[in-house]
């Protein structure tokens, strides 16, 4: 098993405010117990000292690409909204900071760039 140590992580999951745009859009017809139960886990950068102000910066630092990239992932809106502030992305999704991931798989991790 290995460390992986020079990230930390983000696990973000929708709120209600999300899971309401997403049914604004008259064809999307996923269940909304699956939005609930979906997910994400961002790698953003490793904190040495995770105290609730350094986290939080690190929240501050990656939120609006998170908070595009979640909205991307279960539709594709060209008029997504573009002025996103941290206020909004709180309502619209809880986040956890995680600081250790130990990886059980034999081999290399995957990336691709999105």
């Amino acid at each position: 098993m290995k460390v992986i140590s020079n990230r930390g992580f983000l696990l973000v999951s929708p709120k209600e405010p999300f899971i309401r745009w997403l049914f604004s859009h008259d064809d999307f017809d996923e269940k909304e117990e699956k939005i609930y139960q979906e997910k994400s886990l961002y790698a953003v950068k490793s904190l040495v000292m995770p105290s609730k102000e350094n986290i939080l910066a690190e929240v501050k630092r990656v939120y609006k690409k998170i908070f595009h990239n979640e909205l991307w992932a279960w539709y594709e809106d060209p008029a997504i909204p573009t002025k996103v502030s941290f206020e909004m992305f709180n309502e619209w999704f809880g986040w956890e900071y995680i600081g250790e991931c130990h990886d059980t798989c034999i081999g290399w991790i995957a990336t691709e760039k999105v």
